[in-house]
C-alpha cells in the first residue's frame, strides 16, 4: 500500500533526494539561518576520524568521516555507515559489502580545504587547520575493483571503478540495521531505515572513451535483501565504473521535534509541503514570509506551522518559511491553485499569529478540550514564491480547527474542520446556521470529561483576497468533524468526515439514510469514529445538493474525498464494521481486519482502524456505483484519495497488515514494517 506518513515524534517528509548538505569549516558562530546557507553552498568533505581533535563522535575503528546536515558517514574497515545525528537517537545503517576484502587498504585522496574547531572554554581541545579531502578510496575491495566515496556538490556519491580483471558480478551488498529493503519500478533501491527511506539510485554504467563516457546498460538485482549489479556486455579491456548515489529522502527538520501533514503539487513539478515544528533551525532565508521560530508551546502539540516548496527532484528547498505567534500552531492542510499560490489552514492558539489583508485579524479564544486546546483556525495564502498575500483567523470564542482545504480556477479557497463555538462565523445564506451540540465520547480517567470534543463539522468558502463569501455549520446534537473537502467546475462543494450524531442533516434518497452505530468493543472508548458521511453543496452553501451517512454498525469515518469532471464522488477512510455497505461487485467484500484493539495501558485501549475502504457515488448521492473494504488482518486505513480524467482512483493510507493485498509485480510486495498486529 502507498503510505501517507503520519505525524510523528521526528520527522519529515520523505521525497526522494540526494544525501544532504556538508559540514561548515567555519569556526565563527553563526546564527542558525547562517549555517544552513553555508551548509547549502559548500559540498561533502572527508576528514580523518579523531574524536579527541575533532569532536567526532565516531567509534575508533572509523577512519575517516564526513558529517552533513543531520546526518554522517563514517568510513571503516567494515564498510560505510550511514548515521542519522537525531539528538535523541542515533540510527546506523551499515553497507555490507558481501564476499568483500575485510583487509582492504583505505586512503583519502585530493586535499581540499582545512577546518577549524572550537569545542568549549577548554583550548586544549581545540584544534585548528585540520585537513580534509574530497574522496575516500577501498583499494581492492574485490580484485581489481576499487570503491569510492565523494561529494559531488551537496550530494554524497559512491563509484565502483572495475578495472581489466575485475568482475561486477562479483560485488554484493547488504545492510545492517535496516528494517528492509525492495526494487521500486525506477530500478531504484528503497532500504527502510528507523530515520526514513535510504535511496540508492539506479546506476549509471560507463566507460571513459577519450575522456567521453560511453554509457553501458545494466542496473541493480535485489534478492534477499543483497544487491548485485546487471551490466550488459563491455569492453573487458578497459575500466568500468558503476556509479549509484546514496540518498536518504529529503529531511525537512531541525533540532527538535518536525512533522508534514499535507503535500501538493504545483504545475511546475514543485513539491509543496506544510505541517508543525518545534524546531527554531528550519533552513529558511533572509525573505522568508516568517524567517525565525516564535513558538513557546502551551498545548502537547506545540510549535509553529511551516510551509516549504521543494525543487521537482526532491533534492533541494527552494523556499520555506514559519507561521506562527508564541503559543501552538498546526498546519493540517494544503492546496496549490494554478498560479503556483499555496493555501495552508490549521489551527493557532497564538494572540499574535501573523495576519495580512485578514479577514478577521483578531484571536478569539480557546475552550472546549481540557488536555489539547485548538484555538482559533488560519487560512494563509502565499505567493508562489512564499510571500503572504493574505492570512486570517477564523472562528468564535470556542475551539475551532481546520482539517483540510480546497481550491477553484479562480482562486477561492474551501475550508472544513470543527468547531465547539456556538457563535462560529457563519455568513449569508448558510445550510444551518446555528450550534447544534457535541458529545459521543466516553469521559476520559482523571481528565473530568471527554479525551477529546469536536462539536459540529463546518464548511467555509473564501474568496481570492481572503474574505468569507459563506460559511455553514454541518452536525447534529452530538459529534462532528470534516476531514476532507473538494470542489467540482461548477463550483459545487464536497465535504467528507465523520459523525456520532443520529439526527445529522441527511436528505431523502440517498445511501443510507441513518445513523449505523459505534462500539466500544473494537475500538479505544475514549476516541470513537461514529459513522463516515458525505455532504454536496451548492454553490452559495446554502442548500444541502445530497447528504449521507455511510458506516455499518461499529466506528466507521471517512478521511479523503475527491469528484471527477462528471459529479461521481470518492471517498476512502476506515471502518471496524463487518456489515459496512458493499457493493456486489467489491474487490475485498468481507472485514478482515483485528477484532480487538491491544491495551497499553491497564485502563487504556489503542486506538485501531480496522479495515481501509474505497467507495464512489453517483453525482446525486443516491447510489453506490462501488464500495469495497481494502486491508489484511492487522490495522488498515485509507487516508486520501485522487482521481484522473479516466476515472481511475488513487488511494493511500497505512497499514500493519503482513497479508495487505498487493499486485504482482509491485514496487514493494511485502511488508517490511513494525506494529502491533
Amino acid at each position: 500500500m502507498v503510505i501517507k506518513f503520519a505525524p510523528a515524534a521526528v520527522s519529515v517528509l520523505f521525497a526522494v533526494s540526494a544525501l544532504g548538505a556538508p559540514p561548515s569549516p567555519s569556526s565563527a558562530k553563526l546564527t542558525p539561518n547562517q549555517e544552513n546557507a553555508v551548509l547549502g553552498a559548500l559540498s561533502w568533505h572527508f576528514e580523518k576520524s579523531d574524536p579527541e581533535k575533532n569532536g567526532g563522535s565516531a567509534p575508533a575503528a572509523t577512519l575517516y568521516v564526513a558529517r552533513g546536515q543531520g546526518y554522517e558517514v563514517e568510513i571503516g574497515p567494515g564498510g560505510p555507515t550511514l548515521i542519522s545525528l537525531d539528538k535523541r537517537k542515533r540510527v546506523e545503517v551499515r553497507t555490507v559489502a558481501v564476499g568483500a576484502n575485510r583487509n582492504a587498504v583505505i586512503t583519502a585522496e585530493k586535499p581540499t580545504m582545512k577546518a577549524n574547531y572550537f569545542l568549549g572554554k577548554d583550548e586544549s581541545r581545540w584544534r585548528s587547520n585540520v585537513v580534509t579531502w574530497d574522496r575516500v578510496r577501498y583499494h581492492d575491495i574485490y580484485p581489481n575493483i576499487d570503491l569510492i566515496f565523494y561529494g559531488a556538490g551537496r550530494n554524497l556519491e559512491f563509484d565502483f571503478e572495475v578495472r581489466p580483471g575485475g568482475d561486477p558480478e562479483q560485488i554484493a551488498m547488504t545492510w545492517k540495521g535496516a528494517r528492509g529493503s525492495h526494487l521500486d519500478s525506477g530500478g531504484n533501491i528503497i532500504i527502510a531505515t528507523p530515520a526514513g527511506d535510504l535511496r540508492w539510485s539506479k546506476p549509471v554504467i560507463y566507460q571513459l572513451r577519450n575522456e567521453v563516457k560511453a554509457p553501458v546498460e545494466g542496473g541493480f538485482r535485489l534478492s534477499r535483501n543483497v544487491a548485485r549489479f546487471e551490466v550488459s556486455e563491455y569492453d573487458r579491456g578497459a575500466a568500468l565504473i558503476i556509479d549509484p548515489a546514496i540518498g536518504f529522502a529529503t529531511f525537512i527538520g531541525g533540532s527538535n521535534n518536525d512533522s508534514a501533514h499535507a503535500v501538493a503539487f504545483d504545475s511546475a513539478g514543485n513539491i509543496l509541503v506544510a505541517g508543525v515544528t518545534t524546531s527554531a533551525t528550519l533552513p529558511t532565508n533572509a525573505t522568508a514570509a516568517q524567517p525565525g521560530y516564535s513558538g513557546t508551546g502551551g498545548n502537547s502539540i506545540a510549535g509553529d506551522a511551516f510551509v516549504a516548496q521543494l525543487n521537482p527532484s526532491g533534492t533541494g528547498v527552494n523556499w520555506l518559511t514559519y507561521l506562527g505567534g508564541a503559543l501552538d500552531e498546526v498546519a493540517l492542510g494544503l492546496a496549490v491553485d494554478t498560479g503556483g499560490n499555496v493555501y495552508v489552514t490549521g489551527m493557532t492558539n497564538s494572540t499574535n499569529f501573523p495576519v495580512k489583508n485578514a479577514n478577521n485579524a483578531t484571536f478569539n479564544g480557546a475552550g472546549g478540550n481540557r488536555l489539547n486546546p485548538m484555538g482559533d483556525i488560519f487560512l494563509t495564502k502565499l505567493t508562489a514564491s512564499g510571500q503572504l498575500a493574505y492570512s486570517t483567523y477564523f472562528g468564535g470564542t470556542q475551539d475551532d480547527w481546520a482539517m483540510a482545504v480546497a481550491v477553484d480556477s479562480t482562486g477561492n479557497a474551501y475550508i472544513t474542520g470543527a468547531t465547539l463555538s456556538s457563535n462560529f462565523q457563519t455568513q449569508f445564506a448558510s445550510f444551518q446556521k446555528g450550534y447544534k451540540g457535541s458529545g459521543g465520547n466516553q469521559n476520559f480517567p482523571g481528565a473530568n470529561g471527554p479525551l477529546f470534543a469536536l462539536g459540529d463539522a463546518f464548511a467555509a468558502k473564501f474568496d481570492g483576497n481572503g474574505k468569507v463569501v459563506w460559511s455553514t455549520y454541518l452536525g447534529g446534537a452530538k459529534d462532528e468533524i470534516g476531514t476532507s473537502i473538494a470542489v467540482d467546475k461548477a463550483g459545487n462543494v464536497y465535504v467528507g468526515g465523520l459523525t456520532m450524531s443520529t439526527d445529522f442533516p441527511v436528505t431523502a434518497g440517498v445511501v443510507q439514510g441513518r445513523f449505523g452505530g459505534q462500539s466500544d468493543d473494537q475500538s479505544n472508548p475514549h476516541a470513537h469514529l461514529g459513522d463516515g458521511f458525505v455532504v454536496k453543496l451548492d454553490p452559495n452553501g446554502s442548500n444541502l445538493l445530497f447528504s449521507t451517512y455511510l458506516g455499518g454498525s461499529k466506528d466507521d469515518g471517512i478521511f479523503g474525498i475527491a469528484v471527477d469532471a462528471t459529479g461521481n464522488v470518492y471517498v476512502t477512510g476506515a471502518t471496524l464494521s463487518a456489515d459496512f455497505p458493499v457493493t456486489s461487485t467489491a474487490l475485498q467484500s468481507t472485514f478482515r481486519g483485528p477484532a480487538s484493539a491491544p491495551l497499553v495501558q491497564s485502563f487504556v485501549a489503542t486506538n485501531i482502524f480496522g479495515d481501509g475502504f474505497v467507495a464512489k457515488l453517483n453525482p446525486q448521492g443516491t447510489a453506490l456505483l462501488y464500495s469495497t473494504y481494502i486491508g489484511g488482518t492487522g490495522d488498515d486505513s485509507g487516508q486520501a484519495i485522487a482521481v484522473d480524467t479516466a476515472g481511475i482512483a488513487y488511494v493511500t493510507g497505512n497499514t500493519s497488515s503482513r497479508d495487505f493485498p498487493t499486485t504482482p509485480g509491485a514496487p514493494q510486495v511485502s511488508y517490511t514494517g513494525g506494529g502491533v498486529y
